[in-house]
């Protein structure tokens, strides 16, 4: 049996939200910073009449940073045991009285400034002395600049119309300065919430970030407005209207826990069981050696409610002041929006070092993009990073599954920076093709499946080393790349064709008559149908191989029916038997046209048009509802 006292088990030592686990796909496993400043001149013009002229420019710039949105957490003084019984091995996390914190939201800095110069010269004689020397001298020069912090201004605005109304739902000013790094300048401010739920009693921990926006309609009121106006002589004021609170409330649970180094491999302990104080989880014996790290792993909802309410505020002489919200009414719901985003997860690691001693890992290294799910053909900004107070120079190997052919072996994180950028673009490849029989083969991709995932791992050494860990540090990325794959498209003088129930809707279909002297159900259908081959980027200049493939519907070949393809670009004609690769190009328009009659039965067969471009340009299917055909 191994226990271990005193185990913190979260996102960061104390709670930050900078380090949390992301609330979007942003391609990175922590949230991080994100800063933006641009500043540009709004006039710049000068005159000159006579012996004067004049100068006159103005300027804007504009700063934001943000921090999250993330959700971050921390279990201190926990209590983790890992026993074998009954061929298995239980790991016990006992919370007992352990602080709980979780946090949810963001830290966000706005900050807009500008300014005007103006300058006036006179074109005089240099000096007594020499008359007959002149240059322009100066005789009026003014600048003005004007730094405006937007959040703050709305903040102090929300206090004053609510004034004592609510305390909760209000921007808070950041007092820890969390964005000091990326906004020398402003105030910064935070939109977080925190929970009041404790693990193992309601298996699983809410924060609700909120804000709310209140609307003074007291100016608009005639008999109002007159009232204000008196109460502003004895510096009072009354607000009344409506507010609405938006709100982002962020629900966590526990799916698992894994450990390793105490085994060959690494091993996950899940079927959770809630105790009164403790979490148990069941998964392989447990070797002799303890384990070294534990990883939690999560996942988390995201919501969003927006609430309607009504606030009044009254005060007078500065002596009186009454504030007072009703309850508010859920709209989201009435509106039809989304409660709940599609779950996250994530995981927190951490390091056991003895059976008393322990300490959260926080990732020193990050690899991220700057899209995901990234375009093949489209350039993708690569960023790798390290933690505060580590910067460069410091060299961090990369390494690519599946192998990526021009992505960089290695980066250099400059001197005194503390990341690195780099384009790459990412090529059209083929995809697992999930044949269990063979977990290797590949095909290409097609509208239901059309992206691969690479992951990217990033390894470094830190010196001096982080105060929790190793100074060997890894981190692993991933990112879905989006293949260039055609779809088919039936033309508008053609006759459409349903697909079966059971199929994929949106591959469409087409309805082909053999024999157009013949009945085709309730339709007039022709003997031909036109499909158009649309590629979403990236056409070829040139022909390439696609392949044509006619399959009944149970997906076997059909060899004894003539099918006759022929394009609109390409002078190529081909009679499918049941398949061939024919060079065309890309877009096209396929003419299908089915050359073998038969009896009239009263019913139709369906068959399957497989189109195959390979690895670069995919693969789609095209439904044929074909009568009186052989």
């Amino acid at each position: 049996m191994a226990q271990f006292t005193d185990v913190s088990i979260g996102t960061s030592e104390p709670i930050n939200l900078c380090v949390g686990l992301p609330l979007s796909p942003i391609g990175s496993v922590r949230a991080g910073f994100a800063a933006s400043q641009h500043s540009d001149e709004i006039f710049d013009t000068a005159s000159t009449v006579l012996f004067s002229r004049f100068k006159l420019s103005s300027y804007y710039d504009y700063l934001m940073g943000i921090c999250g949105p993330s959700l971050s957490f921390l279990f201190e003084n926990a209590t983790v045991s890992m026993v074998n019984a009954s061929n298995s091995g239980q790991l016990s996390v006992d919370f007992g009285s352990a602080k709980q914190e979780m946090q949810s939201g963001m830290f966000m800095g706005f900050s807009f400034g500008g300014g005007v110069d103006a300058k006036e010269q006179l074109y005089l004689p240099s000096a007594w002395y020499s008359p007959w020397k002149f240059s322009w001298h100066t005789v009026f020069d003014a600048s003005i600049k004007v730094e405006i912090d937007f959040l703050e201004l709305f903040a102090e605005l929300i206090a004053y119309l609510l004034e004592q109304a609510a305390e909760d739902a209000l921007l808070e000013k950041d007092t820890s300065d969390h964005l000091a790094s990326v906004i020398d300048a402003g105030q910064t401010f935070m939109f977080v919430g925190d929970t009041e739920d404790e693990l193992p009693a309601q298996k699983s921990l809410t924060a609700t970030p909120s804000l709310t926006i209140p609307i003074n309609l007291v100016d608009y009121v005639p008999g109002l407005n007159s009232f204000v106006k008196t109460l502003h002589k004895v510096k009072g004021d009354l607000c009344l209207g409506p507010s609405f609170t938006i709100g982002m409330p962020v629900t966590m649970y526990v799916d698992s826990f894994t450990v390793d180094k105490g085994m060959a491999t690494q091993a996950t302990y899940g079927s959770l069981a809630y105790g009164k104080t403790a979490i148990t989880a069941t998964g392989p014996t447990f070797g002799a050696t303890p384990p070294k790290t534990l990883t939690t792993n999560v996942h988390y909802d995201i919501g969003f409610s927006l609430d309607l309410g009504v606030y009044f505020s009254l005060s007078a002489c500065k002596l009186f002041s009454f504030g007072w919200q009703a309850p508010s009414l859920g709209l989201a719901p009435l509106l039809g929006f989304k409660s709940i985003t599609p779950s996250m997860s994530g995981n927190v690691s951490t390091l056991l070092e003895s059976s008393s001693l322990s300490c959260v890992l926080v990732p020193e290294l990050e690899v991220k993009f700057s899209e995901d799910p990234v375009l093949t053909g489209t350039p993708v900004t690569v960023t790798v990073g390290v933690a505060s107070p580590y910067i460069g120079p410091i060299n961090v190997a990369i390494a690519t599954d599946p192998v990526q052919p021009g992505f960089p072996t290695s980066v250099l994180i400059p001197s005194g920076k503390n990341s690195t950028s780099f384009t790459h673009t990412f090529p059209d490849l083929c995809i697992l093709s999930g044949d269990p029989n063979d977990p290797t083969a590949m095909q290409s991709p097609s509208p239901t499946s059309p992206t691969y995932t690479v992951k990217v791992t990033g390894s470094a050494t830190l010196s001096p080393p982080p105060t929790c860990g190793s100074s060997d540090i890894s981190v692993t990325s991933a990112i879905n790349v989006l293949d260039n794959v055609l779809s088919l498209i039936l033309s508008e003088d053609s006759t459409a064709g349903p697909a079966p129930p059971w199929a994929d809707q949106s591959l469409g279909g087409a309805t082909i008559n053999a024999d157009p002297s013949l009945p085709a159900g309730d339709t007039n259908a022709s003997n031909t149908a036109f499909i158009s081959i649309v590629l979403p980027r990236n056409a070829p200049s040139g022909p390439v191989p696609v392949r044509f493939a006619l399959l009944d519907e149970q997906r076997q070949p059909h060899a004894t029916s003539a099918l006759q393809v022929g394009f609109e670009r390409d002078p190529v004609f081909a009679v499918l038997g049941p398949a061939q690769t024919l060079s065309i190009h890309l877009p096209n328009v396929i003419q299908l046209r089915w050359a073998s009659k038969g009896p009239q039965v009263n019913y139709s067969n369906r068959f399957i048009l497989v189109v195959d471009g390979g690895c670069s340009y995919g693969q789609s299917e095209f439904w044929l509802d074909v009568w009186n055909w052989s």
